[in-house]
């Protein structure tokens, strides 16, 4: 319940200064793809399903590495000394084992303190769903929700590059496993330090 007054309050902050600029505002369509993405600190590299194959006992991990590259679109209003972005965005969530497609959305607010450089706050929402796991474990996982809150700066005029540093919290997946398998933990656990980089267009 706290974590979702803190994003209302944060969302209703973000908005204050958009309702003194969107008279002298123009809007773009945006397009935005960040492939470099990377969770820094997570706890996934603890978690491991340990089952037999054949005569041997595998053991699988998550892995230590865990990605979130996107896409997202939508609308922006450009102003005399602000940017204001709100954009749907689909990506997927990746370790060397599991993977959850996700569905999200985004908002940011970017000062512009050059005609070419902004930065501010910018909040979003996501929801990954259908999680699977590569490896030969017979897992099953929950579907989940997240955040992301953090500072976003762009550079460029037409064309921009970001980057984003954010705090990026995930429900944790809860696990289920079956057949003679076993797990070190009842959830996956991705909330951590998030790290973007990536090309914005307004047009």
């Amino acid at each position: 319940m706290k974590k979702q007054i803190v994003l209302c309050l944060l969302g209703c902050i973000m908005a204050l200064p958009v309702a003194n600029t969107v008279s002298a505002a123009e809007m773009d369509i945006i397009i935005d793809a960040r492939p470099g993405t990377l969770l820094l600190g997570n706890n996934t590299g603890r978690f491991k399903a340990e089952g037999p194959a054949g005569d041997l006992l595998v053991i699988e991990e998550a892995g230590g590495l865990s990605t979130f590259p996107s896409l997202r679109m939508g609308i922006g209003l450009d102003a005399l000394q602000t940017y204001f972005d709100i954009m749907g965005d689909v990506g997927i969530l990746l370790t060397d084992r599991f993977r959850a497609p996700y569905l999200g959305a985004d908002a940011s607010l970017q000062y512009k303190f050059r005609k070419n450089i902004g930065a501010g706050p910018h909040i979003g929402l996501m929801y990954f769903m259908t999680p699977e796991w590569s490896g030969s474990a017979p897992l099953d996982f929950s579907d989940s929700w997240g955040f992301n809150l953090g500072l976003l700066v762009a550079v460029g005029y037409d064309v921009q590059f970001v980057f984003a540093i954010d705090y990026v919290y995930i429900d944790p997946f809860k696990v289920t496993d079956r057949g003679n398998w076993t797990i070190t933990q009842e959830d996956l656990d991705f909330t951590s330090l998030g790290v973007q980089f990536g090309i914005r267009g307004r047009f």
